[in-house]
């Protein structure tokens, strides 16, 4: 008999997971932690831009104006524009009349206009006529009012002209007439604030700018 040797065919299997050929490559750990480095830089870049923009444009605080009564108060060391009483005393009797100058200095600026807000009491001294008389500082006065009730004394005078001449020296904003009426003494002052807004200022043509620095006042005597 033929004997025939069968031999058994042995299969062997591959178990490995099959790699899928169109799945990307693992990328290095390196290279994401660079991007993550570089986004990082950017992001402090702009930050600092911002934190140095708003510095930039960060105001200086205006130079602040305390309100003051006392004759020949500095109001400001950085502004040059002033506003005071000439004169500075006066001694009157029972029912005399004087007169009194408000006196403006510019100090060469150009001016848009210039409020004179003044503080008085009544129950010693009018001002006669209600009003006061104009100076030649302005060609327009706007504002001529005397209150007896809140005790103040308001006069604006301005300008309309885009490039008003430059005022130099001591100018005449206005005069009061003044009458005494009550034994005693009492003064007339300005009034001011920080911003000048609806109280005395020296406004600059162009910047509106308060550039009033110093006010005085007047002291007044009446007797028998």
């Amino acid at each position: 008999m033929n004997t025939e040797n069968n031999q058994d065919q042995v299969i062997v299997l591959d178990m490995s997971p099959n790699m899928d050929q169109n799945s990307p490559p693992d990328v290095p750990k390196s290279i994401v932690t660079k991007k993550i480095y570089i986004l990082v830089g950017i992001l402090a870049i702009l930050l600092l831009v911002v934190v140095y923009i708003r510095l930039a444009n960060r105001k200086t605080p205006a130079p602040t104006i305390t309100e003051t009564t006392t004759q020949n108060q500095q109001v400001s060391n950085v502004k040059e524009g002033r506003l005071y009483l000439v004169p500075a005393s006066l001694d009157l009797k029972l029912g005399q009349s004087a007169t009194l100058d408000i006196m403006l200095v510019a100090s060469s600026y150009s001016l848009d206009g210039v409020d004179a807000v003044l503080s008085f009491d009544p129950a010693y001294i009018e001002v006669v006529g209600g009003k006061a008389s104009f100076g030649d500082a302005f060609p327009s006065y706007l504002k001529n009012v005397v209150d007896k009730d809140k005790s103040r004394i308001y006069i604006t005078g301005v300008t309309f002209e885009p490039q008003p001449t430059p005022l130099a020296g001591e100018i005449l904003f206005a005069t009061l007439q003044l009458k005494a009426k009550q034994v005693g003494q009492t003064t007339i002052s300005f009034l001011v604030s920080p911003t000048g807004k609806d109280l005395s200022n020296i406004i600059q043509n162009s910047t509106s700018n308060n550039i009033l620095g110093n006010v005085g006042e007047a002291t007044i005597n009446i007797n028998r």
